[in-house]
């Protein structure tokens, strides 16, 4: 991953007196969060993933992580995966049947594998909380199963740390990161909207209803540079992203959008290109494709044609490469410099005798 770190973000600000301000140190934590699910993940949900009524079915290439319940049917997490690593992690009860991990399991709650309907196969480790040693284990298990409260009951906790942080990180680029790239323009082009950058990392700024009933997004922008979408705003109840393609010169790998507002997305027959933090929505998506990692509130299940979710990592860049420390504006130059001349004033007219009071270091 091309991510640069946050510490070098160059989001610094001119405060009272012409001083120069350095980033948060919070907005470095936020971003290296932020760095790390997109490196790692191809599902990153804070919580339930799927109902009771509706297991989510279809499959994921890469990782999974849900910090609340999971529901699945006929699915296979981690299909992509090398072997000996996590394929899913599951902080509150795991429900599944008739599929698979192509990689261990991590569960912090308890456990249902309903045997009748396929049962489930764990390529890998099995790792189960204490409370789950009573409940029903898959029907193959490749690797060992152990019982741990640390490493499984700890498995909810630490996504919804991580998740804290990822929040923050989507508020963090639909405002002061927001500056370390170029503002990109947006138009509207018959049934498309246009999106037309020429930084090597260009921000957007759409509205949710933008995206509603149009065709599909063009992206004018050079091979290789990264693009980032905020989407402000929420949907408007039935208001469902429906069958519009991703057009132009866009690459899943260095395309990231930000849903900083939405609280609900529902999508229907869409290869999504790119990857997509919505922090406070629930997602649902029938038909189509996820290529990228999707980060979300929780993740609903419509039917049996849930969208797929393929693993092609965020490579991108947030802040621009070579960026350069801002020039101070004239006027707040000015006052900067006035500043120091009345310091310099200042000591220019104490008197000798005062200085001669000042005590020698030895």
């Amino acid at each position: 991953m091309k991510f640069r770190r946050a510490a070098c973000f160059l989001t610094t600000a001119l405060a009272a007196g012409g001083a120069l301000a350095d980033p948060p140190a919070t907005i470095a934590a936020d971003v290296a969060a932020l760095e790390a699910v997109l490196s790692s993940y191809n599902v990153y949900v804070d919580g339930n993933f799927g109902t009771s009524s509706n297991p989510y079915t279809s499959d994921s290439q890469g990782a999974m992580a849900i910090g609340g319940n999971a529901w699945l049917t006929g699915f296979q997490a981690g299909s992509a995966l090398p072997k000996g690593q996590t394929a899913l992690t599951v902080g509150g009860t795991l429900t599944a049947s008739n599929g698979s991990a192509s990689g261990s399991v991590v569960v912090g709650g308890t456990t249902s594998f309903p045997s009748a309907n396929g049962g489930f196969t764990v390529n890998g480790n099995l790792t189960l909380a204490e409370a789950a040693k009573n409940a029903s284990l898959p029907s193959k298990v490749t690797g060992a199963t152990s019982f741990s409260q640390v490493s499984a009951g700890g498995a909810a906790a630490s996504i919804a740390s991580t998740f804290s942080q990822l929040t923050a990180a989507s508020q963090d680029l639909n405002s002061t990161l927001r500056t370390t790239g170029t503002a990109g323009t947006v138009s509207k082009n018959g049934n498309e909207l246009d999106l037309t950058g020429t930084g090597s990392v260009n921000f957007f700024t759409v509205s949710a209803s933008q995206l509603v009933g149009i065709n599909g997004l063009r992206f004018n922008t050079a091979k290789g540079s990264t693009t980032i979408v905020d989407v402000e705003g929420q949907f408007a109840p039935g208001g469902t992203l429906t069958n519009f393609g991703f057009l132009g010169n866009v690459d899943p790998t260095h395309t990231l959008f930000n849903f900083v507002d939405a609280k609900q997305i529902s999508l229907n027959g869409i290869g999504f290109d790119g990857s997509i933090l919505a922090p406070n929505a629930q997602i649902t998506a029938l038909n189509g494709q996820f290529d990228g990692t999707v980060i979300a509130n929780s993740f609903g299940s419509v039917t049996y044609n849930d969208a797929e979710f393929h693993e092609d990592a965020f490579q991108g860049y947030i802040d621009p490469p070579g960026t350069a420390t801002p020039v101070p504006e004239p006027t707040a130059l000015a006052l900067l410099l006035a500043g120091m001349g009345s310091i310099l004033l200042v000591f220019g007219r104490r008197p000798k005798a005062r200085l001669a009071q000042v005590p020698t270091r030895r």
